[in-house]
């Protein structure tokens, strides 16, 4: 599949946004735009979400990793960021720089090349009519050159259009389901907090558990299992991570956390006595403290 590029549009009224400007007032505040800045393009792949994967102790502590930063700048680049609704957090492992998608740019690299490829014939085309010395042979050369190019970059942009034209379908095939899955999810899952958007992060999740467990996986007997595990749905009080009361989409789309799942690990205890076990296994319960969720 074509690689893509992406790059951040900055535009020309940037230095002079309020919250910038602001931002810049503070000591150290020039560190602190350029943090932020580092923070958008870290984020341009997934059209302005950040995810946070668990390998510092917090949010502030693993972009600190990530880009290279003092620690202290960076939280309090994100502490203003949040204040001025430039950064918002929509789950427990999810941050979203607002103002990213709007200034996205993107393409793939065979359309790269097909955009050089043109501005090359254009600078060629403009530069013919100065060389007055060009022989009749040579021009004729030149001419049949110049159709080939041109042919040449035609079948070029006929490979780009099937590529293009692939990864469209792809894209919206696996946000279909993801959709699918995502009202089957809010449907079933009541106690739950429901899910309003789709993102690149959710997609992936759902191919992941497709690859591994097949097209046809049960996603709406494993919600069932979620919403009548008193533990999972937050409801005997036991459930605390992350600050959070209960489970959500995003952490049991995990595909380890979907394997425990369908293992019946978060089954209630008296349903588990029914099957001889009084309570969750002890490799369970090292699992589930393991994840940083206490019992």
């Amino acid at each position: 599949m074509a690689k893509r590029y992406y790059w951040l549009k900055l535009k020309t009224t940037f230095f002079n946004d309020k919250a910038i400007k602001k931002m810049r007032k503070i000591a150290g505040g020039d560190t602190y735009v350029i943090i932020y800045l580092k923070l958008q393009l870290l984020s341009l792949k997934d059209e302005g979400v950040i995810y946070y994967e668990g390998i510092e102790e917090d949010f502030a502590g693993e972009m600190a990793l990530a880009l290279d930063e003092d620690e202290e700048n960076v939280r309090v680049t994100i502490g203003f960021l949040e204040r001025w609704g430039l950064i918002e957090q929509r789950s427990a492992d999810e941050f979203m720089l607002t103002q990213v998608p709007d200034n996205i740019g993107k393409e793939c690299d065979s359309a790269q090349r097909v955009r050089k490829h043109r501005k090359a014939l254009q600078r060629n085309e403009k530069m013919l009519p100065c060389n007055g010395e060009v022989t009749q042979s040579n021009a004729l050369e030149t001419d049949s050159n110049t159709e080939l190019e041109i042919d040449t970059d035609k079948e070029t942009d006929k490979r780009e259009e099937i590529y293009l034209d692939r990864d469209v379908r792809e894209d919206a095939v696996n946000a279909e389901k993801c959709r699918e899955i995502i009202t089957l999810f809010n449907a079933v899952c009541l106690t739950l907090t429901p899910v309003r958007h789709i993102t690149k992060n959710r997609i992936r999740k759902i191919v992941l558990i497709q690859q591994h467990y097949g097209d046809n996986f049960d996603f709406e007997s494993c919600f069932k299992k979620v919403e009548k595990s008193d533990f999972l749905t937050g409801r005997n009080g036991r459930w605390d991570s992350g600050g959070e009361t209960k489970a959500n989409f995003d952490w049991i789309m995990k595909l380890d956390n979907i394997s425990k799942i369908q293992s019946g690990a978060y089954d209630n205890a008296h349903e588990n006595n029914k099957a001889g076990n009084s309570s969750l296994k002890d490799e369970d319960l090292d699992f589930i403290k393991g994840l940083g969720v206490w019992i």
